[in-house]
């Protein structure tokens, strides 16, 4: 499935996928005969549909669910993270170096080095490794690239389970403090 703006992903057997929070998407089917597109265009049903209300605690993919009992500086990273993929498109809609995240959440008030960032992104990937059994988000190779590799796992498993969706995005952007506060860190942990 690709998303306008916003990047592909693979629905997997089991999975429910749905249009939200991208107007338009087009799936790929592609069988041994033949490659169909489907084009999903549901900009004109968005004016009559209803506010929509923040993320649900139910589950949002088969398989998955949002974890409720995430914590919010791992949720606030998380949903940095996961920006660009879902309000972006092409070279824009990638998954942010550490540096990149610190730039995104320095734009919206926030003062967090990428070593904190990649710390408690390292922590929130243990987390649901071994407390909520995610797989493939620890990194065999400790080198730079795999983790890089683990961390895009991170950011296409938050957007699939709705561990992040456009209310985290609205959340991200109204609660920056725009200086000293919640989200002042100086430090390098």
């Amino acid at each position: 499935m690709s998303t306008f703006p916003g990047p592909g992903y693979e629905i997997l057997p089991l999975m429910v996928a749905g249009t939200h929070p991208h107007p338009q998407v087009r799936i790929s089917l592609t069988g041994n005969a033949a490659k169909y597109l489907i084009v999903v265009d549901v900009r004109e049903l968005q004016a009559a549909s209803a506010p929509l209300g923040p993320a649900d605690e139910s589950a949002a993919t088969v398989g998955f669910r949002r974890l409720a009992d995430m914590n919010p500086r791992h949720r606030l990273f998380l949903s940095a993270l996961c920006l660009p993929l879902l309000t972006a498109s092409g070279e824009r809609g990638q998954v942010p170096t550490y540096a990149g995240i610190e730039r995104i959440l320095e734009d919206r008030g926030y003062r967090y080095k990428a070593k904190t960032i990649r710390n408690n992104l390292d922590d929130l990937r243990q987390w649901l490794s071994y407390e909520h059994d995610v797989p493939e988000l620890l990194a065999a190779d400790e080198g730079p690239a795999g983790a890089e590799r683990v961390v895009d796992k991170l950011a296409h498993w938050a957007i699939r389970s709705g561990n992040v969706t456009d209310a985290d995005l609205e959340w991200l952007e109204e609660h920056g403090t725009g200086g000293r506060g919640a989200g002042d860190d100086t430090s390098t942990q």
